[in-house]
C-alpha cells in the first residue's frame, strides 16, 4: 500500500475532515486510515492507499464531495526493518514511529515483477527509464514480428508507485502498458531524511529514502520547499539531514525593507 499523511489546511476544519474522510471510507472499504499529529501541521490522519491514483481519486472526492482542501505529505510504502538486539522483523508505514533510529540493523524494501508491453519503437527510452529506477532485467520477449517488446523487471515498489507510469505513458505517447505485483522483500539501505527549517526539526517531512537517492531527493525537494515557503523578514535556512550530518541545504533570503517607497512623486507626466 501507499501511505500518506492528510491535514486540514485550517486547523480548525480537523472536525469536518474526520466526518468527510469517515463518510468516503463507508464506500471505499480500501483506505486504512488513523490519526496522526505533526508538529508542524497539527492534527491530521495517516491513510493508506492502493496506489498513487487511489490516492488522487481519494483526494478528489475530498474536494468534489465535501469541499475540503487538504493537504497531503508526500507518499510512502512499507518496510520492514529488524534491530541489532531482535532479529524479528517488525513492519515500519511511517518514519515517526520509529523512535531511536540507530538500532535498526537492516532494512528489507519490496520487490515487484513489473510487465511493460511496448512498442519497439519506444525501447531505447523504456530500458533508459528502468534502469535509472534500479530495474533488473529478466526477460526481453518481441512479439508480432518484433513490432512489440514484452519486458520483464525486477523493481523496487518505491522506485515504481511515485512517476514511473506517467514517465512511461510519456515515453511511449501513451502506448506502453504496465502491470505489477510484488514478488519478495529484499535487504537494502536506507537512510532516514529530516528537514529543517532554521535548525527545527519538521516531523511531517520526515521520509524513507533509498542511500543512493538520498542527496539527489534532498536537494530536490529542499529547492522546491525554497520555492514555495513565503519570504520571512529574516533569512530561512533549509536543511536536509541524516542521522545528523546535513546533505541539502537551500536559503530563503530575508525581505528588505523598500526604502524608496515614499519618494514616489506620482506620475511623470504630471511634469508636463
Amino acid at each position: 500500500m501507499v501511505f500518506s499523511g492528510i491535514y486540514p489546511e485550517d486547523p480548525s476544519d480537523f472536525e469536518e475532515l474526520e466526518k468527510a474522510i469517515e463518510k468516503l471510507c463507508l464506500t471505499d472499504g480500501s483506505v486504512k486510515w488513523k490519526y496522526e499529529s505533526s508538529a508542524a501541521l497539527g492534527s491530521g490522519f495517516r491513510c493508506g492507499f492502493l496506489g498513487m491514483l487511489h490516492m488522487d481519486v481519494f483526494r478528489q472526492r475530498l474536494f468534489d464531495e465535501f469541499e475540503m482542501t487538504a493537504i497531503i505529505t508526500q507518499p510512502s510504502i512499507s518496510y520492514f526493518a529488524n534491530n541489532i538486539n531482535d532479529p524479528e522483523k517488525f513492519k515500519v508505514d511511517n518514519p515517526l514511529d520509529i523512535k531511536r533510529p540507530e538500532l535498526i540493523k537492516s532494512w528489507y524494501e519490496p520487490i515487484c515483477t513489473a510487465n511493460i508491453l511496448t512498442p519497439s519503437d519506444y525501447l531505447k527510452g523504456i530500458i533508459s527509464l528502468c534502469n535509472d529506477r534500479r530495474a533488473i532485467p529478466v526477460r526481453e520477449e518481441y512479439l508480432n514480428e518484433g513490432k512489440l517488446v514484452s519486458l520483464t523487471y525486477d523493481i523496487p515498489l518505491s522506485e515504481l508507485v511515485i512517476d514511473f507510469f506517467d514517465r512511461l505513458k510519456s515515453l511511449s505517447q501513451g502506448y506502453a502498458s504496465l502491470d505489477y505485483e510484488i514478488k519478495e522483500y529484499q535487504e537494502t539501505e536506507i537512510d532516514i531524511v529530516t528537514f529543517y527549517l532554521n535548525g527545527d526539526p519538521i516531523d511531517a517531512l520526515t521520509f524513507l529514502v533509498h542511500q543512493s537517492r538520498a542527496v539527489s531527493f534532498s536537494k530536490g525537494y529542499a529547492a522546491k520547499l525554497k520555492d514555495l515557503l513565503p519570504a520571512q523578514l529574516f533569512q530561512v535556512a533549509i536543511q536536509a539531514k541524516v542521522g545528523g550530518k546535513v546533505i541539502a541545504r537551500e536559503n530563503i533570503k530575508a525581505n528588505r525593507k523598500d526604502v524608496t517607497a515614499k519618494l514616489y512623486g506620482g506620475d511623470r507626466t504630471r511634469r508636463q
